[in-house]
């Protein structure tokens, strides 16, 4: 692969699936190789907990969480919470400049 290492020790694939629109559907980040033998930069993980419906078209019915990635991607980000509940998308990698927004969903929400 252009600009990775010989056998891809450095480099990820982004798939991403989008709607005729533009708008993203799905997208999957794979190792090109098993990720024990991944050689990444280390990356800072930062959080940030968003008033609900912060930032986005439509308010939301949650409160979100803003997770940032910087220096290198940050594999298998797994977010936990003493709170009762859930996050709407848990193990992502989160790319740089790519901030990933989930939903926290409390048990008591009904869902």
């Amino acid at each position: 692969s252009a600009g990775c290492e010989r056998h891809g020790a450095d480099c990820l694939l982004n798939v991403t699936t989008s709607r005729l629109d533009g708008s993203r559907m799905v997208e999957s980040i794979r190792p090109m190789i098993s990720p024990a033998n991944l050689t990444l930069p280390s990356a800072k993980v930062s959080l940030l907990v968003l008033a609900r419906g912060a930032g986005a078209t439509v308010v939301a019915l949650h409160p979100q969480v803003a997770v940032s990635a910087e220096g290198g991607v940050a594999l298998w980000v797994v977010l936990t919470t003493l709170a009762e509940g859930r996050f709407s998308d848990n193990g992502f990698f989160v790319r740089p400049g790519h901030p990933r927004v989930v939903d926290f969903l409390p048990l008591d929400a009904g869902v």
